[in-house]
């Protein structure tokens, strides 16, 4: 049985699993009243019958669990943004940018031609200076022109923000875990990680790719870790909910990251900045810190070092399931 996306993309994807919405429920409602008058059952047995289809073990499981998963107050967004509206002024704002070259001298449509007879570098760095001036100019006389005081004001007006996405973190966590064959109310430990983002993002990956590996984007553990531990406050990291382990053991995690990194086809090791389990940091991590420093600088005074935190409040790290 396939599910379907509704017009307004309410109805989530993670893999084969979906996030557990109020669209969701009702379209699997719709399917246990086709059911019932399809096999000519009562309704009770065909919500069973979709219940377990779905992983659940009866209807009232899902209906908890959809509960469950939405009761949170705390939820993310995916926006994006349409700037259909904003196209008829950019592009007047281009035209105008052009007369303002045009009365300068200086021809955009030969800009190569102009390039390539032999000036300076710093003669080709004010040239696109110019350049880069005459059309904020042309924004700025365009927006004054239909009432704004600036470009980003009309940019506020006429640029929509749309949801594309909403979610609680208990529904990504149990949208993931139910893909990967597990029940997210059995999960013992809260694991997290903090993982370093290259020049191409995430390792050359997105969000998606580490989803499907039991990996989940902790907003609210990493907006409290980059406001207050200043170890972490100035780093590109990533940090995720690890549910595709479960355990009190560091060196595990570190086994299992190597697992991942192999599965999502790497190049390199899949290595963790740090690992929180349960809130508290590897302590090895702390020894690291030191031995880093005194290789570099044998007579530090380790006291001077900025370590990270040993422990993260209950509240921050056990969020979700």
């Amino acid at each position: 049985m396939s599910w379907p996306l509704d017009l307004f993309d309410r109805v989530l994807i993670v893999s084969k699993i979906h996030l557990l919405t109020e669209s969701s429920i009702q379209w699997l409602k719709q399917q246990a009243k086709a059911l019932k008058k399809s096999k000519s059952i009562v309704l009770a047995q065909a919500q069973y019958e979709i219940a377990i289809e779905h992983g659940y073990s009866n209807w009232k499981h899902l209906i908890d669990t959809f509960k469950h998963e939405n009761s949170s107050r705390c939820r993310f967004r995916h926006i994006k943004y349409d700037r259909s509206l904003l196209v008829p002024f950019e592009d007047e704002s281009k035209t105008l940018q052009t007369q303002i070259l045009s009365s300068q001298g200086i021809d955009q449509k030969n800009l190569n031609k102009n390039l390539d007879i032999g000036i300076s570098e710093d003669s080709t760095s004010a040239f696109y200076s110019l350049i880069s001036q005459a059309l904020t100019d042309a924004k700025h006389q365009i927006a004054t022109k239909y009432g704004f005081c600036d470009w980003e004001e009309l940019e506020k007006k006429y640029i929509k923000e749309l949801i594309e996405k909403e979610y609680t973190l208990e529904q990504k966590i149990g949208a993931i875990s139910r893909r990967l064959g597990k029940n997210p109310f059995l999960i013992k430990n809260t694991i997290h990680v903090a993982i370093e983002i290259d020049n191409d993002g995430l390792i050359g990956l997105d969000v998606n790719d580490w989803e499907q590996v039991g990996f989940v984007e902790d907003h609210i553990f990493s907006a409290w870790i980059e406001k207050n531990d200043p170890y972490f406050g100035e780093s590109y990291l990533i940090f995720f909910r690890v549910i595709s382990t479960d355990t009190k053991s560091y060196s595990t995690v570190e086994n299992h990251l190597i697992k991942i990194g192999s599965k999502l086809d790497l190049f390199f090791p899949l290595y963790a900045k740090a690992i929180w389990i349960n809130g508290k940091i590897d302590k090895n991590i702390l020894q690291s810190i030191k031995e880093d420093h005194l290789y570099h600088i044998p007579d530090i005074d380790l006291e001077s070092i900025d370590y990270p935190l040993t422990e993260i409040p209950t509240e921050i790290w056990k969020g979700g399931y």
